[in-house]
């Protein structure tokens, strides 16, 4: 099976096809998570619109395989600290990032694969390719603090554990009980399966360069002048 990589920047979502395409995503991880959820409230579209990097693994007729997001955050004073990205983790989270003594932090947020193409189903790991793609995105942008909130029932979340630190654990996130995982550029890990990581590389080629738009330009030059606000 040939899959389609597709990187959509948040100002890109207002062409026809990147339209369609997010609409997609957004209908599946609706689907997806329909029953862990239960209430339809948490499926606002906001959390969807406001991410500045969506990542999609397309099949050959544009159906969505999988989709995460990927986004940056100021957290050195209250204006931004107190965005709804920061307000719907728990205060016991909240503490944890502080501990980290940072400025800016990068969030990657809603992974989901679709049920038809999970590994009991499909011969093609496909959330193996989406964190090989966040790796290189990772490095890329030399991020040097990155979060991602993993439900601890799923297996796939339980997989991507291993590959960066909890810095805190077993907090409701969503709805969802769920561990706080960090890494950075010089600790995120590629996968373990080579030829599947040179393929991944050759679909993430294209968009080496147009993702370093995620840049800070500077991790922490600002955090000491902002520190004594926060």
């Amino acid at each position: 099976m040939e899959i389609q990589l597709k990187i959509i920047h948040k100002q890109e979502i207002f062409s026809s096809a990147n339209k369609a395409l997010l609409q997609k995503a957004f209908l599946m991880y609706q689907e997806t998570w329909a029953e862990i959820f239960k209430i339809q409230d948490n499926f606002c579209s906001d959390t969807f619109l406001r991410q500045e990097l969506h990542i999609l693994l397309l099949d050959a007729d544009n159906n969505v395989c999988a989709y995460c997001a990927m986004s940056k955050h100021d957290f050195s004073i209250p204006l931004f600290k107190q965005q709804s990205y920061f307000r719907e983790i728990p205060m016991k989270g909240i503490r944890a990032i502080k501990e980290l003594a940072i400025s800016n932090v990068y969030s990657i947020e809603l992974l989901t694969i679709s049920p038809s193409y999970r590994k009991k189903r499909h011969h093609l790991d496909f959330y193996s390719i989406l964190r090989q793609i966040l790796v290189n995105i990772t490095r890329d942008i030399q991020a040097k603090h990155v979060i991602a909130p993993t439900v601890k029932t799923n297996s796939a979340s339980k997989e991507g554990q291993k590959h960066g630190d909890i810095i805190c654990a077993n907090i409701i996130y969503k709805g969802l009980l769920c561990n706080l995982l960090y890494f950075n550029e010089k600790t995120a890990v590629d996968i373990n399966d080579e030829i599947l990581k040179r393929k991944v590389n050759k679909l993430y080629d294209e968009y080496r360069d147009s993702v370093l738009f995620l840049k800070f330009p500077d991790e922490e030059e600002n955090y000491e002048s902002f520190r004594k606000f926060a």
